[in-house]
């Protein structure tokens, strides 16, 4: 990766990690209940992914370019975070509430499937 790459990936991150800080902490207090606030962050990168994805399909050469390491790692890989997701699953259950856990669990995994799977519909019918 080229150093202006990397350059645009660190930049991209810093702006993916801060949506993400402030969806989780900075909104209205129902919407700061953290395991559903990085739910709904994490399924709007999947989304995002899903439509990133699909550019692959017209792509000629086997490597990703520039831009999309710059959407693909830096802004949706901070935006987005399979260890919070890990760390409000684990906290959600040693508080005794196994049914939200398990939701949490359920619609993280089903939802940012049925996301990504969105995204790339979307972008292959566009004209």
């Amino acid at each position: 990766m080229a150093g202006v790459s990397a350059l645009g990936v660190a930049l991209a991150a810093i702006f993916g990690a801060w949506i993400r800080f402030a969806a989780t902490q900075l909104g209205p207090a129902h919407w700061r209940q953290r395991p559903w606030a990085t739910w709904c962050v994490n399924m709007v990168a999947c989304f995002l992914m899903g439509l990133l994805a699909s550019q692959k399909t017209h792509r000629t050469s086997p490597s990703p370019g520039s831009l999309e390491l710059v959407w693909a790692v830096g802004f949706l890989g901070s935006l987005s975070t399979f260890s919070t997701l890990m760390a409000d699953l684990v906290t959600t259950w040693q508080r005794c509430s196994r049914r939200q856990t398990l939701a949490l669990g359920a619609a993280s995994l089903l939802g940012g499937l049925l996301a990504c799977q969105l995204g790339l519909v979307l972008a292959r019918h566009q004209p």
